[in-house]
């Protein structure tokens, strides 16, 4: 294929992608080979004898989707505290890997594309630096592209920082500004490592220094004072010998769980909240817990299985009255406002225009656009309990009722994220072990492994989620609960959501029960955690906070809250509810008791 033809194929793929009409694509021989987007354009160089077609689609695919998804403004804005060099490269590797990863993610043949240009990239490098190291391992986190063997050294050094960030890097990569604080939050990591890395060159430097200038006056004065040892500096001796061994057996306990200790702090802050909140709550570890992607606690094919199961079940149910689901779309409908862009080379066909189309057969703009008011500007989290107590019916059909609420809502163009909360294990897990071998100190606070299930992100759309609420119906999976932390959890995601409005649904069948926790604790632990979490978040005002409990009274927990008898009624409340939220004011937060 000539050049000419390879430009013409090119420029047509990245117009497409990037929806920039005017985007085009340059191929030019050149005595080294590389590319370079500047503006609209595309150059890419090659050798007469370097052959990088291969790469090329790659090269094309990344630099399309860098004009859609970058914001060069706010790229600058969130990185403009940054005065060294490196952490400026590193930033810029960061935000590269962030559009090449929504590429690949979108269709299996960008990866695949992908993967080429950053094995090209690899190859043009004589020395692979840093940048380059970051780039691949955030894309390799996020979709699974393998890192060039060339790399695996220099992201060996990176991979424990930075795959510490692994969930909060997928959750926020379509998000440039909140993927950015994340970044931030590495490179600061990774700037103090450095700096304590060169300060303990430095002082062993000084120190090899000091010992070599005095070591002659050492001597000497061993000599003459060895029958002459005072008790002060016996005391001061063994002082010393006592704190650098409690050091170093601090230094051996922290380096085990400093991977999640970083998580917590910088990564997802879930819990930073619980001390203002709840005082005498505490965790006895935080090393064990889990926040995951439901498609990463199986493999595809056994979700596709237990989606298959669902839609069986689902098919045995009796089908909810329509008119629970028509009443929510007219609520939300009844207070849209939109009108009508003209004159358009796309979107709807107007009738009007169709007569310049048959008068003037290169008329383009005979289509017409929707523009629709952002009046809801809303997000909504629906968290679900997935205790062992929710095990057949229920949890049937609370599947089956996130599943039409998630469409519903996504007809309405209104954002829903789907959570889930359980423990890792029964028994306490791996956290009751830590505390046996401790010694089994009393009131150790919290003491099972906690598992919080994302089944769908807010901004992805349903029909990728799917197969994600059939994990709910794996053996194993419902376990106990923790109401308190994950009320926590779902409600700082939403505060991290740039929408106005936001409303958490918690959907209950319990009360928050630990068997391992409530032993080693007082038996209202977890459930004064509980009251204390629901009762500062509806004082704080940020969000709507609404309860729906299943044979469970939830009113004394929640303003806003409605007990149903059995989970049947679980689909027609959920809407009923929401409902009823809709056509209240989205500015006033005061709402009276269901």
């Amino acid at each position: 294929m000539t050049s000419q033809m390879q430009q013409h194929q090119h420029s047509a793929v990245m117009r497409a992608l990037s929806h920039v009409k005017d985007s085009q694509v340059v191929i030019k021989q050149g005595n080294q080979p590389g590319h370079r987007l500047v503006s609209h354009q595309l150059t890419i160089s090659q050798t007469h004898t370097d052959d990088v077609t291969t790469a090329q689609r790659g090269i094309v695919d990344s630099s399309a989707y860098f004009l859609k998804f970058h914001n060069p403004a706010l790229h600058q804005q969130c990185y403009q505290h940054l005065s060294d060099p490196r952490s400026k490269a590193l930033a810029d590797a960061a935000e590269l890997a962030r559009i090449e990863s929504i590429a690949a993610r979108d269709l299996p043949g960008i990866a695949h594309n992908i993967a080429d240009k950053i094995n090209y990239d690899t190859q043009l490098t004589n020395q692979p630096d840093i940048d380059l190291s970051v780039r691949a391992l955030i894309t390799h986190l996020c979709t699974g592209i393998e890192i060039p063997n060339t790399l695996v050294p220099g992201v060996n050094q990176l991979r424990a920082p930075i795959a510490s960030y692994a969930d909060a890097i997928l959750e926020n990569l379509d998000n440039q500004q909140l993927f950015s604080n994340v970044i931030n939050d590495i490179i600061t990591l990774l700037e103090d490592q450095q700096s304590t890395h060169n300060d303990e060159e430095s002082q062993e430097d000084q120190s090899e220094q000091h010992s070599a200038n005095n070591q002659q006056h050492d001597e000497q004065e061993t000599t003459s004072h060895d029958d002459t040892l005072s008790p002060v500096t016996s005391f001061e001796e063994t002082t010393n010998a006592n704190a650098t061994q409690s050091t170093q057996q601090n230094t051996s306990q922290n380096t085990a769980t400093s991977d999640h200790d970083l998580l917590e702090s910088k990564q997802h802050n879930l819990y930073d909240g619980s001390r203002d909140i709840a005082v005498n709550y505490h965790v006895y570890t935080h090393s064990h817990d889990q926040i995951i992607d439901a498609n990463s606690l199986c493999t595809h094919k056994e979700l596709v299985r237990l989606r298959h199961t669902l839609d069986d079940r689902l098919a045995r149910l009796p089908s909810i009255p329509k008119k629970h689901v028509y009443q929510l779309i007219r609520t939300l409908m009844a207070a849209e406002q939109f009108s009508w862009s003209y004159n358009l080379e796309e979107g709807f066909l107007d009738s009007a225009r169709l007569s310049m189309r048959i008068a003037q057969q290169d008329y383009p703009y005979f289509y017409k656009q929707r523009q629709t008011s952002a009046h809801h500007n809303t997000v909504i989290s629906l968290l679900l309990d997935n205790s062992g107590s929710m095990r057949g019916r229920p949890i049937t059909l609370a599947a089956m009722s996130a599943e039409l609420l998630a469409k519903t809502l996504e007809l309405c163009g209104i954002k829903i994220e789907i959570l889930g909360f359980t423990t890792a294990t029964w028994k306490g897990g791996q956290s009751r072990i830590d505390w046996q071998e401790a010694g089994s100190p009393p009131m150790p606070g919290r003491l099972n492994d906690l598992r919080h299930i994302i089944y769908k992100h807010a901004d992805i759309p349903w029909r990728k989620s799917r197969n994600n609420i059939g994990l709910m119906l794996k053996e194993g999976i419902l376990k106990e609960n923790i109401d308190g932390e994950a009320i926590l959890w779902a409600h700082k995601r939403l505060l991290n959501r740039p929408e106005k409005r936001k409303i958490l649904m918690v959907i209950s069948d319990g009360a928050a029960v630990d068997d391992s926790t409530l032993s080693a604790n007082h038996p209202n632990y977890l459930d004064d955690h509980l009251h204390q979490v629901i009762h500062s978040i509806q004082q704080k005002g940020n969000t709507e906070l609404v309860a729906i409990g299943i044979g469970h009274d939830v009113t004394r927990y929640y303003s806003q809250a409605v007990t149903i008898k059995d989970a049947d009624e679980l689909t027609s409340t959920m809407f009923d509810q929401l409902s009823t939220l809709f056509s209240t004011n989205p500015n006033s937060m005061a709402y009276s008791h269901a």
